[in-house]
């Protein structure tokens, strides 16, 4: 017998694994990899990529055929219900999807695109991408606190120039006190809707 075993030869059951390969080696091998944020990005800077995205989860993962999806979308960018969609524009959705944007969504996990059959299905990665879209939405349209700022300066002029022909000192007093907590009252509130 030579003094290395052949591939025929069973493994001896007392052997132990190199230390590199244990149970939770090959647990973590199935799980995917998270992308990184230039592939998040990259799916997410296009606007069909994004519908795609919205289309799917809202199918709840059932997913749906491209025909249909690309049928959505060009109802969406044509600004038209989709029984008046001409065959023009259903086309020039459907071609830039099947040609470009589902491969490549494909590739990165975020779809499981089968251009044989032509269906569409939220991939592994579809959660990681998701988030980030949703998150981006949810910062898209921050409160316009200069409107509430000029609206309050305003008033404090206005009270100021009402107050400056004649008013007692005392009520002068008393509404500059009202003036200064109403702009800690606004201040306090915007620092507290601007925190994470």
């Amino acid at each position: 017998m030579s003094s290395t075993a052949s591939e025929s030869e069973p493994l001896d059951p007392d052997q132990q694994l190199p230390s590199s390969e244990t149970a939770s080696d090959a647990t973590e091998s199935t799980e995917p990899a998270q992308l990184s944020l230039d592939v998040v990005y990259d799916i997410l800077k296009n606007t069909r990529r994004r519908r795609v995205l919205h289309f799917l989860h809202e199918e709840d993962g059932d997913g749906t055929t491209l025909g249909d999806l690309a049928e959505r979308i060009a109802a969406v960018e044509n600004d038209k219900p989709r029984a008046q969609l001409d065959a023009q524009e259903r086309k020039r959705v459907y071609v830039g999807l099947y040609q470009c944007h589902l491969p490549r969504m494909d590739d990165a996990g975020v779809v499981d695109f089968d251009g044989d059959r032509g269906t569409v299905e939220l991939g592994s990665h579809s959660a990681q991408v998701y988030d980030h879209l949703e998150s981006a939405e949810d910062d898209s349209e921050p409160e316009d606190w200069s409107t509430y700022y000029a609206l309050y300066g305003i008033g404090g002029v206005l009270t100021g120039l009402a107050l400056a022909w004649g008013a007692p000192a005392a009520a002068q007093l008393f509404v500059v006190g009202l003036l200064v907590a109403g702009a800690v009252v606004l201040s306090a509130a915007h620092l507290l809707t601007e925190r994470p």
